[in-house]
């Protein structure tokens, strides 16, 4: 008799035991889950280039205040792709590139706002990667600035 009611209270210990076991291995699940998912995202924003300079911002701000009224600017990317994203193809970016693009009447507007960039101290190089004319006769550009 003493021997089963004794192996009944170390059956509810050894139970009591094992679910705690059992939901610590499920939180060192989680943890790893958790660590994996970390990782990827790290490696996601320094392939985005984000680490290298983070001042971008201030890049960006820096480039507005340039910006004359007979310009408007549709798009500014920082560190743009470099090829559209294809699936289960490694996802690359121009690191230390801040794509600008907007419409302007002329190109000599475009080409004088481009040369009062060139001022801006931590501009490395600048580029009018295009200018054209779009159906509405109104001057599309893009310009590239490596900072």
């Amino acid at each position: 008799m003493g021997n089963m009611v004794l192996n009944q209270i170390l059956n509810s210990t050894y139970n009591e035991k094992a679910a705690l076991a059992l939901k610590h291995s499920d939180l060192v699940n989680q943890a790893v889950a958790l660590q994996e998912e970390e990782e990827l995202k790290r490696e996601f924003i320094q392939k985005l280039g984000l680490e290298v300079n983070p001042q971008f911002a201030v890049f960006s701000d820096e480039i507005g205040e340039t910006v004359p009224q007979s310009i408007q600017l549709s798009k500014l990317i920082v560190n743009p792709l470099k090829k559209t994203i294809r699936k289960k193809k490694l996802i690359e970016f121009k690191n230390e590139i801040i794509e600008i693009g907007g419409f302007c009447k002329s190109s000599q507007v475009c080409n004088e706002w481009v040369q009062e960039l060139r001022n801006l101290s931590w501009i490395k190089k600048i580029e009018l990667v295009e200018f054209k004319f779009n159906k509405d006769n109104i001057g599309e550009f893009t310009v590239e600035v490596s900072y």
